[in-house]
């Protein structure tokens, strides 16, 4: 009940989503700076002053995961879009709450944390009355309901596509809502059982239903065949364009916010080595391997976004069978 009315949604309860609670024990050291906390744990006691690995998690002010780091300890246990209610058997009610109570229990040289988290239900069975009027399930593929929450200070980012009389899911960001429930070539066959075949109806439907309710149901359609994926994959490629703001990957948008910080603390930096060409070096002979042509050619590369819409490659591809008769021979000869 907290954690719903800390995302200040009480109309909820009125749907009442299946939540269950876990709950982890790290031990942790944390350091409150202006971007939000900077947490840090060890497999060992863990002090102050001692050097410690990152846990790697970014909260909102209302407690939700907004991002976790890939490799760190906190992606064991925690994910993107958990909610943060106790610390230590402490009921919390915002970030600066969670700042005094680590506070208070980091005066001591070594200390323990235990946090408990509410993790939403993003994910349910579908029953055969959900389906819209005169739609049959197709061999090929499977069927869910998806659950999307609108969390304060987290990002829905979901990008859509209209195909066939379907609305596909075209691009999905990482540590966006949207990530939590959806893929890439998911099909949304109705919003909160109202049928969608345009992407105009599926963009009201949802961003009515998320401002009203603070959360959404959609019923998916989901390619679990290598023949459905290549009519999915066909689908997403029809018709592409160019979308107008491509967003940056998570991993590079850390990167040049690192550098920026670097820059910023010493404006003057001082470099190793120019980057100039000079022109002291020696010139090419006409024998060198290196060639360049006057005409230039164009391949694409393509690349697979959803995993789920990869080939599956054999481990251990069949023998021919000229193989196995040569291991026959010598055991014919004895």
């Amino acid at each position: 009940i907290d954690a719903v009315a800390r995302l200040r949604y009480p109309l909820w309860w009125r749907w009442r989503p299946r939540i269950y609670s876990v709950c982890h024990r790290l031990r942790v050291t944390a350091t409150p700076t202006a971007r939000g906390i900077f947490m840090t744990s060890s497999d060992s006691q863990c002090t102050p002053s001692s050097d410690a690995c990152e846990v790697g998690i970014k909260l909102t002010h209302l407690l939700a995961i907004s991002k976790v780091d890939r490799g760190c300890d906190a992606e064991r246990v925690l994910q993107y879009g958990d909610l943060i209610t106790h610390m230590n058997s402490t009921r919390l009610s915002n970030r600066r709450h969670l700042e005094s109570v680590f506070n208070d229990i980091s005066k001591d040289d070594v200390y323990e944390v235990e946090l408990k988290i509410v993790r939403l239900v993003v994910s349910l069975p579908l029953k055969a009355e959900r389906l819209p009027r005169g739609f049959e399930q197709v061999a090929g593929y499977k069927y869910h309901v998806a659950v999307v929450y609108l969390i304060m200070g987290c990002k829905l980012a979901l990008a859509v596509k209209s195909f066939n009389n379907k609305v596909y899911i075209t691009r999905v960001a990482e540590n966006t809502l949207s990530s939590m429930s959806l893929s890439i070539g998911d099909a949304v066959l109705d919003v909160d059982s109202v049928p969608v075949t345009s992407v105009n109806d599926a963009t009201k439907i949802i961003c009515s239903r998320l401002k009203a309710n603070g959360y959404v149901t959609m019923t998916i359609e989901r390619a679990d065949d290598p023949t459905a994926a290549q009519y999915v994959r066909m689908a997403l490629l029809t018709e592409k364009t160019m979308e107008i703001d491509l967003p940056l990957a998570p991993d590079v948008v850390d990167i040049c916010r690192k550098e920026l910080r670097r820059f910023c603390a010493d404006p003057n930096l001082s470099y190793k080595c120019s980057i100039l060409k000079t022109t002291d070096r020696k010139e090419r002979t006409a024998s060198s391997r290196i060639k360049i042509n006057e005409s230039t050619e164009d391949v694409p590369v393509a690349c697979e976004d959803n995993p789920n819409l990869l080939v599956k490659v054999p481990a251990h591809p069949p023998k021919p069978p000229w193989f196995q008769q040569q291991q026959q021979r010598p055991d014919a000869k004895k």
